[in-house]
């Protein structure tokens, strides 16, 4: 899975703007992984840590969910770059 999200990621975006999408991405995910054990530790002081697991392994299931939803779903080719398509380079400027 994640080497085709990476694949349509690089597709998607501009070359000259890979970096920072990276970056981005990189900084999302893991910046979100200390307020997630945050809110489980949290949250296992309420009821008790087993219900905290089940419902931790139950939102595992949620992207599966999603995915029937998602515009992915209905690819059968990977896309090609509109500016690539266009006779551009990328970055924006014309091929030779």
């Amino acid at each position: 899975m994640r080497s085709a999200v990476k694949s349509l990621r690089q597709i998607l975006c501009d070359p000259a703007l890979q970096g920072r999408m990276r970056a981005v991405s990189t900084t999302v995910t893991s910046g979100s992984r200390p307020l997630a054990a945050a809110t489980a530790g949290a949250l296992a002081l309420v009821p008790d840590v087993p219900t905290v697991l089940a419902v931790g392994a139950l939102l595992q299931g949620v992207p599966v969910l999603l995915l029937p939803a998602s515009p992915v779903r209905a690819l059968r080719t990977m896309p090609v770059l509109p500016a690539l398509a266009n006779g551009l380079k990328p970055g924006g400027r014309r091929q030779n």
